[in-house]
This record gives structure tokens, C-alpha cells and sequence, in this order.
């Protein structure tokens, strides 16, 4: 299962990043979880106070994406998620021009 209110704190945690915003896009891969997230959210700067509305489980195994796509500003780095035939995860890049090995997505 996949929550990315979690995956979000994990990453801050991890890092010592401090979340600062974030954007809610659409779950329409089909079978997403629209219900979760007020259509009138959605496309708009939601500060990090509100991140809870992001805590709720959804499939993140093989098959349809399950989750709404996000971008997540940090203050050292923006998070996204990315998905691999319908696998999903965060992906993180640094917020600013930095010196940092780029990775292939997908596998």
C-alpha cells in the first residue's frame, strides 16, 4: 500500500528538509482516488499545514496508478511521483542547480 502523506514525511525525516507546499493533480489513471481530494483543491498551492489530506492508502502495486499526482516543494528539493507499469513512488530533485548524479526513471 501506498500513502503519500507518508512517503512525504519519510523523506523529510530522512533528509531534514522542511515541506513548504504542495500541489494536488488529478488521480485519473483510472481508479484513482478522486474522492479523496476536493476537485476545488486541485491545481492550487496547498500549504504544508494541510497535509493530511494526503494520508490515505491506496494500491501502489503493478496495474493502474492509484494516487493523485503531486508536486511537493521542500525547501532543499521538489518531490513527484513516478510510476514504473503502474508501480508507485516518490521521486525527489534538488530545488535548486546543485552538483548531483542523475538517475534514469523507470527502472
Amino acid at each position: 500500500m501506498a500513502n503519500q502523506k507518508a512517503w512525504i514525511e519519510d523523506h523529510c525525516a530522512a533528509t531534514g528538509e522542511t515541506l513548504e507546499a504542495f500541489v494536488v493533480g488529478n488521480g485519473d489513471w483510472g481508479g484513482g482516488p478522486d474522492a479523496e481530494v476536493a476537485e476545488s483543491e486541485r491545481g492550487t498551492i496547498i500549504d504544508a499545514v494541510r497535509l493530511s489530506i494526503l494520508d490515505y492508502e491506496s494500491d501502489s502495486g503493478i496495474g493502474s496508478v492509484q494516487s493523485h499526482a503531486v508536486y511537493v516543494w521542500t525547501d532543499r528539493s521538489v518531490g513527484f511521483v513516478v510510476t514504473n507499469g503502474g508501480l508507485e513512488r516518490m521521486h525527489w530533485v534538488p530545488r535548486s542547480p546543485t552538483d548531483v548524479m542523475p538517475e534514469m526513471l523507470g527502472r
